[in-house]
């Protein structure tokens, strides 16, 4: 059985301190995932200092470097990125994560590099963990092996994006309004067919058979779908990709394909750019916990590389309940929701405050003007400084709530209308957990359905008690089914402190 706790982080006396997620295997031996202690020391790396003896070369986000391998000048590596890549891709095709090219240059086990990277970043590993060895580095050992394969494929990719194969592609972004130097800077590239892939990659040194489990042979990857995008975890390894198909929606329709698709087998339970979120929050030292939420892909990269930080997408029109736990698991506390002004937009908008609100967290909307279906059409409009200007006046996810209801309710046109909307009002509220936010929600929704404020508070009390009184009795019903059980079980030793604790807890 896994037991998983939460992670916490905060700073004493000018030291990182980290309380680590924490698993229990079978043998009840406890174990720390290696990923988790990475998502504190990648940010913090000072990848100059680190690779000093490689020449790095400031320039804008990146750092130009001498290839590890060539010895040519034409390597890079980017301030919030962990791979070392040479643009010599026809020749060289070097792709290194820094873990592996410390181990490597070090001639470290894998316990040693961790030890070597937190002390560069500036981050303490509990000295009981390290002397016992408490550190499971076997899935990040396979996931790093897949990035690194994921890598090279990318990078070749890249390079495609900007020859004859990619023209079409390279073309479709260009009419769409963005800049040569933007198309770089958002990392898009070209996905080609398969077997010119596989064919690279077996010369760049891959093994055979580490290609079928990548996810790079998937059904429509360079047929139908050719613009790539990457897929990063929050450490910032390569996931997979996501393939946009640039052919007419009716004639996806006729070969039953979605615009996008993912890499076969991939978790889509991290935000979209959310490592480089987290990067800027923990390396400008940023007191900010917010991230701004959009739906798309592209409407995340444009605002990103046009100079908005915090950016990250859905990947849809509502934020999923992983997707939000692992944002809250590095820190984030507030989301300002930016979702595409459609129908399905604003259902999703619904849908992701109340989840937000249920975890006792901060919710704001961003509404788009009038014209105008999602960010990225913003942006390449009117500028990144108008959609920024609409960031900073965002309303808070309860008076949006409030305004919400006429328009979901076909705006009160009958007395059903305006019944179901009140019904839906108290429901709304039963999420807000902040007791000032509750207040402000309910003035808003008093002055929208004009209903007098000590109607809607008695109503909204007695529906509170009455969900309480719900909660009440599935937890004691849930109480003497378990104690019931461990009669079964003859563990009445147990009883006592179980239902102690339980009825605490009540």
């Amino acid at each position: 059985m896994i037991k998983v706790f939460s992670t916490k982080n905060y700073r004493q006396n000018g030291i990182i301190q980290c309380i680590l997620v924490l698993k229990v295997n079978s043998l009840g031996k406890v174990m720390t995932d290696i990923r988790e202690v990475l998502n504190e020391i990648y940010p913090r790396l000072n990848r100059e200092q680190l690779l000093s003896e490689l020449k790095p070369e400031r320039h804008g986000s990146y750092y130009l470097l001498t290839c590890p391998k060539c010895n040519k000048k034409e390597a890079y590596i980017y301030d919030n990125k962990i791979h070392i890549n040479c643009n010599r891709q026809n020749n060289c095709s070097y792709s290194q994560s820094l873990w592996d090219y410390v181990q490597e240059r070090n001639g470290l086990s894998n316990q040693e590099t961790l030890i070597e990277l937190a002390k560069l970043a500036d981050v303490n590993l509990p000295e009981n963990d390290l002397r016992s060895g408490n550190y499971s580095d076997e899935k990040y050992q396979e996931s790093r092996e897949q990035a690194n394969l994921l890598e090279k494929a990318f990078n070749y990719m890249k390079m495609l994006l900007w020859e004859e194969q990619g023209t079409s592609v390279l073309k479709y972004l260009i009419e769409r309004g963005y800049t040569q130097e933007e198309i770089k800077n958002m990392e898009l590239s070209f996905y080609p067919p398969f077997a010119d892939l596989e064919e690279f990659l077996l010369n760049s040194g891959c093994q055979k058979n580490s290609i079928p489990g990548s996810g790079l042979n998937t059904k429509g990857f360079g047929t139908s779908h050719q613009l790539a995008i990457p897929y990063r975890d929050s450490v910032g390894m390569l996931k997979g990709f996501i393939v946009r198909s640039l052919l007419p929606d009716n004639e996806l329709e006729k070969i039953n394909e979605k615009k996008y698709k993912y890499s076969y087998g991939i978790e889509k339970d991290t935000l979209f750019n959310l490592y480089q979120a987290r990067n800027q929050m923990v390396t400008e030292r940023s007191r900010s916990k917010e991230l701004l939420i959009v739906e798309g892909y592209l409407d995340c990269l444009i605002a990103n590389a046009r100079g908005l930080k915090g950016i990250v997408g859905t990947g849809g029109s509502v934020i999923t309940k992983v997707q939000l736990e692992n944002a809250v698991k590095l820190g984030f506390k507030s989301f300002t929701l930016a979702f595409d002004s459609d129908q399905a937009g604003q259902v999703g908008t619904e849908k992701s405050i109340r989840m937000i609100y249920r975890e006792g967290l901060k919710a704001f909307v961003t509404a788009l003007p009038k014209g105008y279906k999602d960010p990225d059409e913003l942006i390449r409009s009117q500028g990144a400084e108008a959609f920024n200007k609409l960031i900073k006046q965002a309303e808070s996810g309860s008076k949006w709530l409030a305004r919400y209801l006429p328009i979901k309710h076909n705006n009160l046109e009958t007395d059903k209308d305006r019944d179901a909307a009140t019904e839906e009002a108290l429901t709304y509220g039963e999420s807000i957990r902040d007791p000032l936010l509750a207040h402000d929600y309910l003035k808003t929704v008093t002055e929208v359905l004009n209903i007098p404020p000590e109607f809607l508070e008695l109503k909204f009390e007695n529906y509170k008690e009455k969900i309480h009184r719900q909660k009440l009795e599935r937890d004691y019903k849930d109480l003497f089914r378990d104690a019931a059980k461990l009669i079964e079980e003859n563990k009445i030793d147990n009883i006592e402190s179980f239902v102690t604790e339980k009825i605490q807890s009540i």
